[in-house]
């Protein structure tokens, strides 16, 4: 009856302190404290009552479905990480495979989505190595952090930062240089993010693989670490610094007085903050402890305690070093038959945690990622090199161009036109000006394409005496300012139209520009009813940048991995047509 009070006491103030906040996302963080609570963490009935107040609380505001579903996820996921902090793993690997995780909301932000998904995989890759699966948390971490580092998200860095984190975690019983390459790429991030708690993690576990090559640089890592805390307190960090602290004293044999008084502490921290990682850290030290000062029966006590809490939890890595201290502690008192068995049983478990089999899973795994890595590396440089390819292609168009303006403005001097000259100058810098932005890109949108296209071919209007018809066609179903384009890939087609087909003809002159959706291509057409060209003179009319811009299209890839191409079309009484298959960009 107690207990039920305190839970309409704890829910009563819960209400309470969420209806101040009118944004949901800011209640999430009301519900995650409430919810997670210390007092709670031992009562997982009265947290599940409490989260069943926060979903009525949540219909009653009358919330979008997408928004009831995200904050039942953030606060599942929370709940997650507190059922593996008190040992209950089982539940909490319910709660992180519950189906809800599956649903991807479109109505909420892309952002929104994509964090749960990454934090659901890396509270899913911990709670893998709390129960020691090494290889399928290396498989989890490895899409964790190819996620993280490809996706749009919030706090893409921490995360990054959170992974790298649990790498070293997994690497730790297996490669500790590859332990400490990532907990040093970890700390790194957190000085960059300024996240002094991740940093205290990564401070404490560098210490804690170093300490027994390198004493001196570990220990300074601890006082590091010490000063931290002065400004940054973090109970549960401050006592597993504590413990390692005690550890190393007890390793080296140095102020074992001083590893006791820690040792005390770290229990009195676990009895206001229940851990199990730390009460497994507690009594695995203190059995080094007492078999230190030769006490072999307390060491033996503790050791055993060690063993029945593992098993209630699940097993942990240090049970390794305690069956074979205990085995050592057996063959001090001359219990041979119980110290072989005991170190048996540390062989068979090593087998089972670390064996030849485990082992060539966690290589495939590795092997997958590098070949994964290598393979994006690849698709990347081969990016690299077709934008240079354009660049170079572009940077060969540009001067044509500019050499056939200045040429028309030096024939509009010549033939004493003063006033077409200046309107040419006036509008070939507006040209020039937009081909210097435009040549900082490898693409444009569509739109901007087009109105830098209009502008080219007045001045070619102004060269012939507005003595030719431009249109231009654009399907309404294209988005032209999301779809995008190579800079200067349509340009010299009107150049050749006009001055190879247009210019000729003694005939009423026309050049239509029609571009349309072509599925995975944008389809350009350029018409012209000039004098068209002769399928054995092709060659001499084909000019240089025709070559270019089918070089350049062959260069592209359309979303069905099509390459671009181009289509010419010409007849001697109608003109010629050419069409290009430019692959959809956006």
């Amino acid at each position: 009856m107690t207990n039920d009070i305190n839970i309409k006491e704890d829910i009563a103030e819960l209400i309470k302190k969420i209806q101040i906040e009118s944004n949901y996302i800011a209640r999430i963080d009301a519900y995650r404290n409430s919810v997670l609570q210390p007092k709670l963490l031992n009562d997982l009935n009265t947290s599940v009552k409490i989260i069943g107040a926060i979903w009525k609380y949540e219909k009653k505001l009358n919330q979008s479905t997408a928004q009831l579903e995200y904050a039942k996820k953030i606060i599942l996921l929370n709940l997650s990480i507190y059922l593996k902090e008190i040992g209950q793993f089982a539940a909490a690997q319910k709660i992180l495979e519950n189906p809800i995780f599956n649903n991807q909301d479109t109505t909420l932000e892309p952002t929104l989505n994509n964090n749960i998904i990454a934090s659901r995989l890396i509270n899913l890759g911990v709670l893998y190595i709390e129960k020691q699966d090494i290889t399928k948390a290396l498989s989890i971490f490895y899409q964790a952090e190819n996620f993280v580092t490809k996706t749009t998200l919030v706090n893409q860095s921490y995360l990054s930062c959170l992974a790298k984190i649990n790498l070293g975690n997994i690497y730790y019983n297996i490669n500790k240089n590859q332990s400490l390459k990532y907990f040093n790429l970890a700390e790194k991030i957190a000085n960059e993010l300024n996240q002094v708690n991740l940093k205290q993690v990564c401070l404490i576990n560098i210490a804690n693989i170093t300490f027994a090559e390198d004493l001196e640089f570990s220990i300074t890592k601890i006082d590091e670490l010490n000063e931290l805390f002065k400004t940054h307190p973090n109970t549960k960090l401050k006592t597993k610094s504590d413990l390692l602290k005690a550890e190393i004293l007890i390793n080296k044999k140095i102020d074992l007085e001083l590893a006791k008084e820690l040792l005390d502490n770290s229990y009195q921290v676990y009895q206001k903050n229940p851990s199990i990682s730390i009460l497994l850290n507690y009594l695995r030290i203190y059995g080094f402890y007492f078999k230190a000062i030769e006490s072999w029966g307390n060491a033996l006590d503790l050791h055993l305690s060690y063993i029945k809490t593992d098993k209630e939890h699940g097993p942990n890595f240090g049970i390794l070093q305690v069956l074979k201290s205990l085995s050592e502690i057996y063959e001090q008192q001359g219990d041979y038959q119980k110290a072989f068995e005991t170190m048996k049983q540390k062989d068979a478990l090593h087998e089972e945690l670390f064996g030849e089999e485990k082992l060539r899973l966690f290589r495939n795994i590795e092997q997958q990622q590098e070949e994964m890595l290598q393979k994006e590396r690849a698709m990347e440089l081969e990016q690299k090199v077709r934008q240079l390819e354009h660049a170079a292609l572009l940077s060969q168009m540009n001067p044509h161009f500019i050499f056939n303006s200045l040429n028309t403005l030096q024939n509009l001097v010549i033939e004493g036109n003063e006033e077409a000259a200046i309107n040419f100058i006036s509008e070939f810098s507006t040209l020039m000006r937009e081909m210097l932005n435009n040549a900082k890109e490898e693409l444009i949108p569509l739109k901007n394409e087009i109105e830098f296209l209009k502008r080219y071919v007045q001045l070619e209007e102004i060269r012939f005496n507005n003595k030719f018809n431009f249109s231009v066609l654009i399907d309404e179903v294209l988005p032209k300012h999301l779809v995008k384009i190579p800079v200067m890939l349509i340009q010299p087609l009107l150049e050749n139209a006009i001055r190879h087909g247009l210019a000729p003809s003694k005939n009423d002159k026309s050049l239509v520009l029609d571009v349309r959706n072509g599925g995975p291509f944008i389809i350009v057409d350029v018409t012209d009813n000039g004098i068209g060209w002769k399928e054995n003179t092709n060659k001499q009319h084909k000019s240089h940048a025709l070559e270019n811009i089918q070089e350049r299209l062959s260069l592209m890839r359309a979303p069905n991995h099509e390459n671009g191409r181009m289509e010419i079309k010409s007849d001697l009484s109608k003109g010629t047509q050419i069409t290009l298959w430019i692959p959809v960009q956006f």
